[in-house]
């Protein structure tokens, strides 16, 4: 029903939004969260995975795919390293065309946008950490509802810049971090409310 794997990397992006706001949330708890310390395991959970399955694609390839797709997919390995293959990809590849099945790492798309949310939530949380829960919770539904506006077509055609990156409205929809920003803000909303619910459910067995 929902071919090419559409809808397994939406609830991707919406169970790593719990998750991760959820190692966040409770390393602040804890007053134990560091930048440093986020950022190294983050690190040590995706490059030796990420570079081993390079180096195996790159063996792969010259073996499967004809000189010009060589050329496009160890680009797309070399830009997925610094995460932004995703932007690389939908300045040359839709993710749907045809030629698509000839990059074996298009996939790497979403760990590119994963990573640039990694990069941004934390900022976003660590300022926000001592406004309350309530206060957070309405923010973070303020910044879905800004993401869903940027998934409007007129909203792409005005900001020139998003034009220059993703140069097509498909692409932008389809690559761009911040149309898929909502995804990972509702699994954060879901964190705090499966919170309140653990609380709650305490509160009550205390009673």
């Amino acid at each position: 029903i929902f071919s090419f794997g559409y809808l397994g990397v939406d609830v991707f992006f919406l169970i790593s939004g719990f998750v991760i706001s959820n190692l966040i949330y409770s390393d602040f708890s804890n007053n134990t969260f560091s930048f440093k310390k986020f950022f190294y395991k983050r690190f040590r959970r995706i490059i030796p995975a990420l570079l081993s399955y390079s180096i195996f694609v790159q063996i792969i390839i010259y073996f499967v795919l004809d000189h010009r797709h060589i050329i496009e997919t160890t680009k797309t390995l070399i830009y997925s390293l610094i995460f932004v293959s995703n932007v690389h990809l939908s300045r040359y590849l839709p993710y749907f065309d045809n030629g698509s099945e000839y990059n074996l790492v298009v996939n790497l798309w979403s760990l590119s946008v994963e990573e640039q949310f990694y990069i941004i939530f934390p900022l976003i949380a660590f300022f926000l950490r001592k406004q309350k829960i309530s206060t957070q919770t309405t923010i973070y539904i303020l910044f879905i509802f800004i993401s869903i506006l940027f998934m409007n077509q007129s909203t792409f055609e005005y900001f020139n810049v998003l034009k220059r990156i993703f140069l097509s409205y498909e692409n932008y929809l389809f690559y761009s971090p911040i149309t898929r920003a909502w995804e990972f803000l509702f699994g954060v909303i879901g964190m705090f409310l499966n919170q309140n619910y653990i609380k709650s459910s305490r509160k009550m067995n205390n009673f």
